[in-house]
């Protein structure tokens, strides 16, 4: 079990069933999990709940913004060798719209069909004060936060 103190509320109810429900493939299998942006995107990938790979997706910043999407919708379509994409979850009005835009583009690319979304308090709160923010970073803490939770349920299921 962690010593997470993980936070209330229905984004975190809903991460949680979404982990619970595919721990299997969060655990045998293997994550892609994406920290969104138009510019520069952080990612890192799973297997078998383990950090796999982890890195920056670098797109033209001088693309204009449609152009920029099409060239996120060409990565996250060729990266399809992954059982779920896990992504970072953009709501509110003080989200910028380009950032809106970059979710709604790797979420209709992505080949599987199971797709999470980790709420920032979550990462946050697995990341501690400490978290050093980037995008790779980020990208590490969304995976290590999911890895972490799949396994603090099963752990509660023994």
């Amino acid at each position: 079990m962690t010593n997470i103190r993980w936070p209330r509320g229905t984004y975190q109810l809903q991460f949680r069933s979404q982990v619970k429900k595919h721990l299997d493939k969060i655990l045998n299998g293997s994550v892609y999990v994406i920290d969104p942006a138009s510019v520069r995107l952080g990612y890192a990938i799973t297997q078998e709940g383990k950090l796999d790979e982890y890195g920056c997706i670098e797109i033209d910043g001088n693309l204009p913004a449609n152009q920029r999407l099409q060239e996120i919708n060409k990565i996250i379509q060729n990266d399809s060798d992954y059982d779920i994409l896990a992504i970072e979850m953009i709501r509110g009005k003080m989200s910028h719209h380009y950032l809106k835009f970059s979710v709604g583009a790797i979420m209709g690319a992505a080949k599987p069909l199971i797709c999470i979304e980790v709420p920032i308090s979550s990462w946050k709160a697995y990341a501690g004060k400490q978290h050093k923010k980037s995008d790779e970073a980020d990208a590490i803490a969304m995976a290590e936060t999911i890895i972490a939770l799949a396994k603090e349920i099963r752990d509660e299921s023994k």
